[in-house]
């Protein structure tokens, strides 16, 4: 069975080609070099196709990939010598030059004007300077994000000016998972409390722990060991005396006040913030609650709604609550403001981020708050935009994503599901544990995915759950397309 390539083999095999002019492509790398599943993007946009269906639902012949191929020469010729040179802006202006050359001679050839799919070339043959993002309205995004100018710069310049910054603050990451990760630490810094919704195995909890990460400048292998981080997992059983303050026995037989591990957490954040209130340097504390809608929320939070809110967090703003459990808290005289801040009533500081992670489709648990949806900013993690980040490392990546996305499409099919009872990349990346398996794909579908459908059918009759699972089960075992012709789904 084929293996995938990494981004880095891909791009290096190609530029060989472009080197090596004596050499004969394989069309199994043609193949890969126009598929939408090839490293080089984080997106399934900007294929080249031979001919594609308009929206009439007629066939139209568009000879792009053929195109490619029959004047690979003059290309790759532009391409050699562009690396031979060592200045940028001239770099720049020899890759314009290319992509108007490539744009120009497929509409020559009858194809379309296609901006995303010449970037994936362009990204392909020179990945130095380039972006793996090929939208030009994702970069210009990303730039606006990092503060940066997006006027009268096209693609290529703005790659040139942000591709440094990107792989310093994510290095190891693809940009397209960076990117998908900025958008969203800029959404919490701004909001102070975000949730992460989406389907299962979207990778979720990973990207909050990398956004946490990111925003205590801290290292993801010893994230758990730092005092800025905090983690809980909700369950039913979850409560107010474990997040929030309750009464623990003592050793004398008798009860004490003890902070639940979300006070506490804010116990450090807020000794910190009057430390540094005068410093450049303020640090930030990040608190993840993952699976947050398995807890009963009002339960778990009750008075702390209010100390929540973005808009009283700020030290001008607040208003400190008074807990269950303050009356013991004056009582007892060994707590000062210098040593307790929340002696005169608690507060969530503002250097405090709150990450949540959920699934909308899980059964067991309540609908969450209305007044706790408010005071938090939602997200929705997709399958398909976390896929190539996930399943990076993945020997088999392209027949995962293929068979992803296969599957999905029929199980938003169904009547009563959609797209959030989607499969998440996690489940596919499984296949990793079985790829020497002679039927690897069958041993990935029995242990972790057809477990899971029945769960989503659950509530069916016996027999149509068995009806649904076998038509699933068809779709999932269908033939990988090794040389996908359809039609582009980018916006010219």
């Amino acid at each position: 069975m084929a293996k995938t390539e990494s981004f880095d083999t891909f791009t290096k095999k190609w530029i060989e080609y472009v080197k090596k002019t004596d050499q004969t492509i394989k069309e199994e790398d043609w193949n890969q070099f126009f598929a939408q599943t090839n490293p080089v993007a984080g997106i399934d946009r900007g294929a080249l196709v031979d001919s594609y269906t308009d929206n009439k639902g007629e066939k139209k012949q568009a000879n792009e990939r053929q195109t490619i191929k029959n004047n690979w020469s003059i290309i790759s010729q532009k391409f050699s010598d562009l690396y031979k040179l060592n200045n940028d802006e001239k770099i720049k202006e020899a890759l314009k030059e290319i992509k108007k050359y490539i744009i120009q001679t497929i509409e020559k050839n009858g194809g379309r004007t296609l901006d995303v799919a010449t970037n994936r070339i362009l990204v392909t043959l020179y990945p130095e300077k380039l972006l793996s993002i090929p939208g030009t309205d994702d970069v210009k995004k990303l730039a606006n994000l990092l503060g940066k100018s997006v006027e009268n710069k096209d693609w290529i310049d703005l790659c040139f000016e942000i591709k440094p910054i990107l792989d310093k603050k994510y290095p190891n990451m693809m940009h397209w998972g960076a990117y998908l990760q900025l958008v969203q630490e800029n959404n919490l810094t701004k909001n102070y409390n975000l949730i992460l919704t989406g389907a299962p195995g979207t990778g979720k909890t990973y990207l909050a722990r990398q956004m946490a990460t990111n925003l205590i400048k801290g290292e993801i292998e010893e994230l758990d060991k730092n005092p800025q981080f905090g983690f809980v997992q909700f369950h039913p059983s979850y409560d107010y005396t474990d997040f929030v303050e309750g009464l623990r026995p003592n050793r004398n037989g008798s009860f004490e006040r003890h902070d639940g591990i979300f006070k506490e957490f804010c116990k450090k954040a807020a000794l910190a913030e009057i430390k540094d209130k005068n410093s450049d340097n303020k640090r930030k504390f990040v608190f993840v609650i993952d699976e947050i809608n398995r807890g009963e929320i009002s339960k778990v939070f009750g008075e702390l709604f209010f100390s929540i809110d973005p808009g009283y967090r700020e030290e001008k703003d607040r208003i400190p609550v008074r807990t269950q459990y303050q009356n013991i808290i004056d009582d007892d005289k060994s707590l000062t403001v210098d040593n307790y801040p929340f002696k005169n009533g608690f507060y969530v500081p503002s250097n405090v981020y709150v990450i949540g992670t959920m699934n909308d489709i899980d059964r067991s648990v309540e609908s969450m708050d209305f007044a706790f949806r408010r005071r938090f900013s939602f997200y929705e993690v997709t399958a398909k935009e976390t896929q190539y980040s996930i399943l990076k490392d993945c020997s088999l990546m392209a027949e995962a994503i293929q068979k992803m996305n296969s599957l999905n499409k029929a199980i938003e099919n169904i009547e009563g599901l959609s797209p959030a009872y989607h499969i998440g990349a996690a489940y596919f990346k499984k296949i990793n544990l079985y790829e020497k398996e002679r039927d690897c794909w069958n041993s990935l579908w029995n242990n972790h995915i057809k477990g899971l459908l029945y769960e989503y059918l659950r509530g069916l009759p016996p027999k149509e759950i068995e009806k649904k699972l076998k038509e699933l089960k068809k779709v999932y075992d269908s033939p990988v397309k090794k040389d996908s012709n359809e039609p582009s789904t980018e916006q010219p």
